[in-house]
C-alpha cells in the first residue's frame, strides 16, 4: 500500500512538472518609449518693424530780408532801394529835387500874381504817405511796352497789413530824366529799351496814419519783381 501511494505521488508531482514546462513563459511587455519626439522648434514670427514715421518736411526758411541799400536781382532787374520816407505832406512839384518826397524842406505854395498854387499833396484825415525812392536797372532783352511791366511795390505793415494804393490819381511811377522827375509815360517813356541805364525812380503810397504814429509795429517795403517778392525792412 505504501508503495501504491509513493507511485501515485511521484506520477502528480511528474505531471505537475510537465504542466509547468508546457505552459508558456510570461511575456513581459516593455513599456512603451516614454520619450516622445519633440516637434521641431518653431521660431516665432518677428513681428514686422512698424515703418518709419514719415520725417516732417523741413520748415521753409523765411525769406531773406533786406536793409535800405541793398540790391537785388532777376534776370530782367536790378533794383536797389534807396529812400523811405513817412509823412502828411508830399511834394508835387516835378521841377523840385524833393519831388515825391514827404515833409521835405520845399515850399508847399507857389504864388504868381494874384494866384496860389498848392506845391505839395496833402493827406486827407487820418491818412499819411509813404514816399518811396530806387534806383532801377531794366535787363531783359525785350522792349518793355506798358508801365504795368514795372516791378510793383507795397507797404506792409505790422506783419500782414498790405497798402498799395497810390494817394491820388495818376501815374506813380518817376523816373528821373535831365535833373527832374518825370511821370512815366510822357517823354516816350513808355517803352524802356533793353540794357537801359541804370535810372531813378519814386513812387508813393496811401496809408493810414496809424502806420505813421505807431513807431513800435514792423514795416516792410515788398518789392515784386518777375514772380518773385523781396522785403526790404524799413522800420
Amino acid at each position: 500500500m505504501k508503495k501504491l501511494w509513493a507511485v501515485i505521488l511521484a506520477a502528480a508531482l511528474a505531471l505537475s512538472l510537465a504542466a509547468c514546462a508546457a505552459a508558456p513563459a510570461e511575456v513581459t511587455e516593455e513599456p512603451a518609449d516614454s520619450t516622445t519626439e519633440t516637434p521641431a522648434e518653431v521660431t516665432p514670427e518677428t513681428p514686422e518693424a512698424p515703418e518709419a514715421e514719415a520725417e516732417a518736411p523741413a520748415e521753409e526758411a523765411a525769406p531773406a530780408e533786406y536793409a535800405l541799400g541793398d540790391t537785388v536781382e532777376t534776370d530782367r532787374w536790378r533794383f536797389t532801394l534807396t529812400a523811405f520816407t513817412l509823412g502828411t505832406n508830399l511834394c508835387k512839384d516835378a521841377e523840385s529835387d524833393d519831388y515825391l518826397i514827404v515833409d521835405g524842406d520845399y515850399e508847399t505854395t507857389f504864388t504868381w500874381g494874384d494866384e496860389t498854387y498848392d506845391l505839395a499833396y496833402v493827406a486827407a484825415d487820418g491818412r499819411a504817405f509813404a514816399a518811396v525812392g530806387y534806383e532801377l536797372q531794366y535787363l531783359g532783352k525785350e522792349t518793355l511796352e506798358s508801365m504795368d511791366q514795372l516791378p510793383d511795390v507795397w507797404v506792409d505793415y505790422d506783419d500782414g497789413y498790405l497798402f498799395a494804393d497810390p494817394p491820388y490819381t495818376g501815374d506813380t511811377a518817376f523816373v528821373r530824366v535831365d535833373g527832374t522827375f518825370t511821370p512815366v509815360g510822357e517823354q516816350n517813356l513808355w517803352q524802356l529799351e533793353p540794357l537801359s541805364p541804370q535810372a531813378e525812380y519814386r513812387d508813393c503810397l496811401d496809408i493810414p496814419q496809424e502806420v505813421m504814429d505807431n513807431t513800435e509795429a514792423p514795416i516792410r517795403l515788398v518789392v515784386s519783381m518777375d514772380g518773385t517778392e523781396y522785403a526790404y525792412r524799413v522800420r
